[in-house]
């Protein structure tokens, strides 16, 4: 049997994921998930059941027993191969992904109860429990305006996408992809209206149409196209209406 030899901060990411989403009982000797304690509990929890589900999913040669514990508990000092089934910089990564996880919003310090209003205790927020369902950090959406912006009738898909792959790199602090991913956004729609107003002057202004094309042809630049966009629209606004004052 082949185990990986060194998981990627995105597969402990992921793993942490399903770690805290898991509902068998399986990967505790006690058969504790978090489920169980209202999605709650402490590092060591997290910690504690992530080895186990190493050792269920055979990812890495199971060196270290899966254990139990009382839930809650403050926790011990990980070492790689002694008290968790991962290496030195895996342990390292492990910590980097669970504090992404924080600063991300899927899970919050504190948790309800006896346990206490800081870390090493937390809870998987509202968001979070969005996030666990679909295995992925969604994008953090905190007035839902992705929710309304899906609701939008005939929505283009690509739109969506890129609305929503920018505010996921909004939300990694990644300001300048997201602004590239909201600029393909406005891509499409201008492409979109210029293809609508094409199909409009055909039928309703051919005389315009051809002029529309060839100076739209003019320049591949979509800011050029759109400003072409507003000029004509403008025209045929201005032609209609000096066709509804003659006499």
């Amino acid at each position: 049997m082949s185990f990986i030899t060194e998981l990627s901060n995105l597969e402990i990411r992921n793993l942490l994921l399903e770690v805290l989403a898991y509902e068998g009982n399986d990967i505790d000797t006690e058969g504790k998930t978090f489920k169980l304690y209202g999605y709650q509990g402490s590092q060591s929890d997290l910690f504690r059941l992530l080895n186990g589900l190493l050792i269920k999913k055979k990812i890495k040669e199971p060196l270290v027993s899966m254990w139990g514990e009382a839930w809650g508990c403050h926790g011990r000092v990980l070492y790689e191969y002694s008290s968790i089934n991962l290496s030195r910089i895996e342990i390292l990564k492990l910590y980097q992904e669970f504090h992404k996880l924080l600063t991300q919003g899927v899970i919050a310090p504190g948790a309800y109860g006896h346990y206490g209003t800081d870390l090493p205790y937390f809870h998987v927020t509202e968001y979070g429990m969005e996030c666990i369902k679909q295995m992925d950090v969604l994008p953090y959406d905190q007035d839902g305006y992705l929710t309304k912006l899906k609701a939008i009738k005939n929505i283009d898909d690509w739109v969506v996408f890129y609305l929503t792959e920018a505010l996921k790199c909004f939300n990694a602090d990644c300001i300048n992809s997201s602004m590239i991913n909201i600029g393909l956004a406005g891509e499409v729609i201008i492409e979109k209206l210029t293809d609508s107003f094409s199909s409009f002057l055909i039928k309703n202004e051919p005389s315009l149409h051809s002029t529309f094309i060839s100076d739209l042809n003019k320049d591949w630049k979509i800011s050029h196209k759109y400003n072409v966009y507003l000029d004509f629209q403008d025209k045929y606004v201005k032609a209609t209406k000096d066709v509804s004052v003659k006499p």
